[in-house]
């Protein structure tokens, strides 16, 4: 009796990994490989390596329901022996909420020179909406907008952009300025350039010394060889108030102005006093104040290991200085949050020991009252907050340390139980 041999025809099996938002349809990959009859097929999602910036597993299925099982818990399927028939295995992600990017809008004018505060490295989420708009500035007129980073994709990373089908909703950046979009998984910044009405505008600029960032900008028409008399904006006035928490120090705040000499200062309080140019320079006419911290506004933050929990190390902790509230309403709008304080990489990255992860943050020792990421501080807070790493019931714990007058962050590591080490190989 002649026995027959598996034939040698091919099926394909395709692998479709995708996002698990309906009304935003992203494709991250499609796989397509050819079995013959017999051969065994395994298939398992993005993750952890290389992963998908910005997004966590969330569920998998396989069609035909009745070939090979399916983990819905890890996603792994297996065939032990390929069908005569086509077979598709189809991945979905969802957004991590844990992971966020940086948005930033600028205002400058067409050399470059910031005009006004704008939107600075605010965390967003993937698929989270953006949006950005001109301002109306005082002698500027709105020219056009380009998007400086952030809107190509680059697919074998895993990568969205702004030009990602879905992600632009409405960009118009020579008519009305009007953007509307939603966040991919990289850092996106917009940059809106505006023109000179004339050559008689005084920009004024105050910025922070140490970190050398905008803090707020005026512009202020004066005619040609008009006098200019300026001061530091007080506490109480629009531009006052977004110079919450900084000063005049004599010997270190210093000014800088175009054209050279334009103005005398007052080394004593930051006071100016000079002429408009006759004729226009060839680059605008401004006065940048550097102020310093006012240091009764502003407290270190370190971050250490807990002394109940110590499953995990500090990817190269440092000590920063975060600005708090003096109650005021200027200074609960200025004080730094916890977002804050990831949008400016002050939160350090952790490295939990084998057989740990990371699972979120907390403000207390035993890890009981999640981190608010819109919490901030007061001058009169004896000791800041601290924070811990936090915890899924399926894991054991782990966290780190307290303070001095200022702040220490905190976290815990949940060690594996044995079922889940098993099931990676480890005894």
């Amino acid at each position: 009796m002649r026995h027959g041999h598996p034939g040698s025809t091919p099926y394909a099996v395709t692998i479709t990994h995708k996002n698990a938002n309906p009304s935003l349809p992203v494709t991250f990959k499609i796989d397509t490989q050819n079995y013959t009859i017999t051969q065994p097929v395994t298939a398992d999602p993005l993750i952890p390596t290389p992963g998908i910036p910005g997004y966590v597993y969330d569920s998998a299925t396989r069609l035909p329901a009745s070939q090979g099982t399916l983990n819905a818990t890890t996603g792994h399927y297996d065939l032990p022996s390929m069908p005569a028939m086509g077979i598709s295995v189809n991945y979905r992600y969802k957004v991590d909420v844990n992971a966020t990017f940086n948005y930033t809008v600028r205002h400058q004018d067409a050399s470059g020179n910031p005009l006004a505060a704008g939107i600075t490295a605010a965390p967003k989420r993937a698929e989270q909406q953006i949006n950005a708009a001109p301002k109306n500035i005082t002698g500027y007129t709105f020219d056009h907008f380009v998007i400086t980073a952030g809107d190509t994709p680059n697919p074998s990373a895993y990568i969205l952009g702004l030009s990602t089908p879905g992600f632009t909703v409405t960009s118009n950046p020579t008519t009305d300025g009007m953007f509307i979009g939603y966040m991919p998984n990289q850092d996106v910044i917009i940059t809106y350039v505006y023109n000179a009405d004339a050559g008689s505008n005084l920009i004024k600029r105050y910025y922070d010394r140490v970190e050398n960032t905008l803090l707020a900008s005026e512009i202020e028409q004066l005619a040609p060889s008009a006098a200019i008399s300026a001061s530091i904006p007080a506490l109480g006035t629009t531009t006052g108030d977004k110079l919450y928490g900084y000063t005049w120090v004599s010997g270190s705040s210093a000014v800088d102005m175009n054209p050279a000499g334009l103005v005398t200062v007052n080394t004593s309080n930051g006071n100016v006093t000079g002429n408009m140019p006759t004729l226009p320079p060839s680059s605008p006419t401004r006065v940048d104040w550097k102020l310093d911290h006012d240091a009764s506004k502003w407290k270190n933050v370190n971050f250490a290991v807990s002394t109940v929990y110590n499953n995990g190390t500090l990817v190269s902790p440092a000590s920063h200085e975060i600005l708090v509230s003096d109650t005021s309403a200027a200074g609960d709008a200025a004080a730094y949050t916890f977002n804050k304080l990831k949008a400016l990489n002050y939160v350090p990255n952790t490295t939990p020991n084998r057989y740990y992860q990371f699972d979120g943050w907390f403000e207390d020792d035993a890890c009981t009252i999640p981190v608010n990421p819109t919490r901030f501080w007061h001058t009169t807070d004896s000791t800041l907050s601290h924070f811990m790493l936090s915890s899924v019931r399926t894991l054991m714990s782990g966290s780190i340390s307290t303070l001095q007058p200022e702040a220490t962050v905190q976290y815990q590591l949940r060690q594996l139980f044995m079922f889940h080490m098993i099931t990676h190989g480890i005894r």
